[in-house]
């Protein structure tokens, strides 16, 4: 179009205007898709590919933060995300879909993930997930498998070989060739693939570390998007509850799962127990309640019924009278003996929710619930423990057992 330009008789503008936007389209694409192939084959992306990650200059030189998540795959797995439409499904719309569903879910923003592929020390079928560049949980699949949270009992009922591997973060561990991936699909039986098993491990690992995404920073950006539609609610709590206290409440909130979305109702909550109550874990406790409709939903799964297992009153006072209080705050001092005999009598009562099954939960009082979570959570830490201030009147609460002392 530019050589046609230049030809008596032709119109010269407009050739050269519209050869100049084909060659700025064309140019853009090719940088575009240079860019993806390059990222991809050597699996080091650039610092903007992260959400919120930021480069500080200094002088001559720029300081980086650290990548906040970071996903290192294994030759055979990263195979598969090179084979999966030159990687763009995977990175560019089943993370951020996870991200999504999380954040629906929790009520937190959490940042993108930093994929590295064909990692030089991993073995092909490993994938690697850092937590600010320090490396925390590693994950195996097996190449040409699906995974299934089916019992094995179904499986040998349709004839289905399969394989056992060691679980992680609570994942099933039962893999079935891809061959008989029709087998299942008949037998409705659910399954994932390599890359959906990733995500699901990616899922876990937000989760487990949910409260170390959120700070100062982080609640500062709330509190000045919700002060578009209440400013006073905003200008009440401020002045009663620091910037750190206040990041440590919404932290706690996150470390039990419990989704900080509904701002207004545990920022009007805050704004009328923070006039008496200054203790952080109190505080946190009165928040909980106020949220009270959607705990009693979220565990009871919609239903009126709420499976519990309930705490004997003898354990209670044997937690309350061990909590100890200081000007930093509360903290429990149990000694290990206690703290053995409450954890036998939970190995003994607590039993298996059988498939499709509703989860039970911890019931307990209010002024213990969080002590006794923080004390069982390294043996039981998929078990919620709520207190009674939390259900509804509507959901009836179904007892499993009571744990108590022998």
């Amino acid at each position: 179009l530019f050589l046609m330009a230049w030809i008596p008789g032709f119109p010269a503008t407009p050739f050269l205007m519209i050869g100049l936007l084909i060659g700025l389209i064309g140019g853009g694409i090719f940088i575009t898709k240079k860019k993806a192939k390059a990222k991809l084959a050597t699996g080091i992306g650039t610092i903007e590919d992260v959400e919120g990650h930021a480069v500080v200059s200094g002088g001559s030189a720029d300081y980086a933060l650290t990548l906040p998540v970071i996903l290192e795959l294994g030759k055979d797995v990263s195979a598969l995300i090179k084979k999966d439409k030159q990687g763009l499904t995977f990175i560019d719309k089943m993370i951020p879909k996870m991200r999504h569903a999380l954040y629906q879910d929790l009520g937190v923003r959490f940042p993108g993930v930093h994929v590295r592929t064909d990692s030089p020390t991993l073995a092909g079928d490993e994938y690697l997930i850092y937590l600010n560049e320090v490396p925390m949980l590693k994950g195996k699949v097996l190449m040409n498998y699906v995974l299934t949270n089916e019992t094995e009992e179904t499986l040998k009922r349709y004839n289905l070989p399969y394989t056992k591997t060691k679980s992680i973060l609570g994942l099933p561990t039962i893999w079935v060739e891809e061959k008989h991936k029709e087998v299942l699909e008949k037998a409705k039986i659910r399954f994932w693939s390599i890359l959906e098993v990733i995500i699901l491990h990616l899922s876990k690992f937000y989760r487990q570390y949910s409260s170390e995404f959120i700070g100062i920073q982080e609640i500062r950006a709330i509190l000045e998007f919700i002060e578009k539609s209440y400013p006073d609610l905003i200008k009440e709590v401020t002045r009663l509850v620091p910037l750190q206290k206040l990041t440590d409440i919404f932290k706690r909130l996150v470390q039990e799962q419990v989704s900080i979305k509904d701002l207004r109702t545990i920022l009007e909550a805050l704004s009328e127990w923070a006039q008496t109550e200054k203790d952080v874990v109190l505080l946190t406790e009165y928040v909980r309640s106020s949220l009270k409709r959607y705990i009693s939903y979220k565990y009871s799964l919609g239903q009126t019924v709420l499976s519990v297992y309930l705490l004997d009153p003898e354990i209670e006072d044997m937690v309350r009278g061990a909590i100890k209080q200081t000007s930093a705050g509360s903290y429990l001092a149990l000694d290990p003996d206690s703290v053995q005999m409450i954890l036998h009598a939970m190995r003994s009562t607590i039993v298996p929710t059988p498939p499709g099954g509703q989860p039970p939960v911890l019931l307990t009082a209010i002024d213990v619930r969080r002590f006794v979570r923080k004390l069982i959570e390294g043996e039981f830490p998929d078990l919620p423990v709520v207190s009674y201030q939390e259900i509804v009147p509507e959901v009836r609460i179904q007892p499993l057992g009571r744990i108590q002392l022998t």
